[in-house]
């Protein structure tokens, strides 16, 4: 039992299963409240799986969804290294498209090589400078980013929903005005048909990336280990 004991015990062998347990209890969970709402548990997940998984379209919006969920997820887990809980990611995520939006509706004209670029920095700035200010609340004053991050979120949702309505609105709609069609990422159904109709992007590929890149900085740098010496420090 002991080289069994300390296979299961190896670093890289947890951090491959501790993932696939999180997945196998969260439908566990999840098919719990299936059943008390009176639903099958497996005919639920059949469909799930079959309308996902079970099509190139159903995997171009499984892609699609998952887009700015891992950058998301990114901006959290370079927090979490260094010891922070950033629950904001949500209002940082609304500021971020708000402040592409706005450039986007702004720079007609200019060719794609400058235009996307530029998006992507606008988004990259929008959602910096609200994650800004827990932290500096945090560092200046020691205010808890948990409880800045959440309120701050309401305060996001609050923001774009005023100037969403009031200022930057298409009349009869609950959006801005279209970015410029040079600022636009290629879909995929322009190269591969059987992604027809669903609107992933190469956006997906741009988030992959910056997982790569976030990986190598956290793990393979020397501002990687100060940060997560940080997070290790009590």
């Amino acid at each position: 039992m002991k080289p069994n004991k300390h296979f299961l015990e190896h670093p890289a062998m947890q951090n491959f299963l501790i993932p696939i347990l999180a997945v196998v209890l969260s439908f566990a969970v999840g098919a719990i409240f299936i059943v008390i709402v009176g639903q099958n548990p497996l005919e639920v997940y059949s469909i799930l799986f079959s309308q996902t998984l079970g099509s190139s379209y159903g995997i171009g919006q499984l892609l699609f969804k998952s887009t700015p969920l891992i950058f998301a997820g990114l901006s959290v887990a370079i927090c979490f290294r260094a010891g922070l809980f950033n629950i904001g990611a949500e209002g940082q995520l609304q500021i971020g498209a708000f402040v592409t939006a706005l450039v986007g509706m702004k720079t007609l004209g200019v060719p794609s090589y400058l235009e996307i670029p530029l998006l992507i920095l606008a988004g990259m700035a929008g959602g910096g400078i609200w994650g800004f200010i827990p932290g500096y609340l945090k560092a200046k004053v020691g205010a808890h980013e948990v409880i800045n991050t959440i309120m701050l979120n309401f305060v996001a949702a609050a923001l774009l929903s005023y100037f969403v309505t009031n200022i930057y609105n298409v009349p009869a709609t609950v959006h801005t005005p279209p970015i410029s069609p040079t600022g636009t990422l290629p879909r995929f159904d322009r190269y591969l048909p059987g992604f027809e109709g669903s609107p992933v992007n190469f956006s997906i590929l741009i988030a992959l990336l910056a997982a790569l890149f976030v990986w190598y900085y956290v793990e393979r740098t020397k501002y990687g280990y100060v940060l997560r010496a940080v997070g290790l420090n009590p």
